[in-house]
């Protein structure tokens, strides 16, 4: 199984990653690290979209790279966003052949708006079911304006692989259905749990993952506002 993770100078993703980067290494998985721009480790992004000034464009980056990844280097690819950490094994996705593409899906306590999945954790298996989502995924995402200091839901990466993809395929609510498996444009797509794979429940003060959560998910602003907090942690 590969890791597959990016991140800029932006925030501490240095610290996260190179957590990350280490507890792979630690449970036998490969890992590429993606530079967004200024990272100063790991493959350099050659794209416009790494100068923009806010996160849509570069979020929209991320089926692209997980994809270019699954190609390249084949089996079970895990993407974990830059300010994500893995903090435990997940031997279970790469042994799972259930599915050929795996979302991670909010409770309903913790449902944001019409979002119903949070993309900063997915998983690509290496087939042709996956390789054909992955570019409908991509091919959906509107391009990038000119002007790239342009807010615009259109061409962000959650959004896209939600509304336009997940929902008209999957009944609502999307937590009514954790573990289960649908066909979407013809591939094996499984809803997973985001306490376990894709926990970001950190608020005011620091509170220790579950004892079940496989990946830790700070989120851009909580690296900034938690900072002694997530340091404590980082160490």
């Amino acid at each position: 199984m590969r890791i597959v993770t990016a991140g800029s100078s932006h925030y501490a993703y240095h610290k996260t990653i190179n957590l990350t980067v280490a507890n792979a290494k630690r449970f036998g998985y490969d890992v590429t690290v993606y530079d967004l721009g200024g990272l100063g480790f790991g493959e350099v992004v050659d794209d416009r979209r790494c100068f923009s000034p806010i996160r849509q464009p570069k979020f929209s980056l991320k089926p692209e790279l997980a994809h270019r990844a699954s190609i390249h280097y084949g089996g079970t690819v895990a993407w974990i966003d830059g300010d994500a950490v893995l903090i435990r094994s997940i031997d279970d996705i790469d042994q799972d052949n259930s599915f050929d593409i795996g979302v991670t899906v909010r409770p309903k306590a913790n449902k944001k708006k019409t979002h119903y999945i949070n993309a900063g954790v997915f998983f690509v298996k290496f087939n042709s079911r996956a390789r054909s989502f992955m570019s409908h995924w991509i091919d959906s995402i509107l391009p990038a304006p000119e002007d790239l200091t342009i807010k615009h839901q259109g061409f962000c990466d959650q959004e896209t692989l939600e509304e336009k993809i997940l929902l008209p395929a999957i009944q609502k609510p999307l937590w009514d259905h954790i573990g289960k498996v649908f066909d979407v444009h013809g591939a094996r797509v499984k809803l997973f749990d985001c306490a376990r794979y894709n926990n970001f429940w950190l608020h005011e003060q620091w509170l220790p993952p579950e004892k079940n959560t496989k990946i830790l998910h700070f989120k851009n602003h909580q690296m900034k506002k938690l900072g002694p907090y997530v340091e404590a942690f980082l160490r």
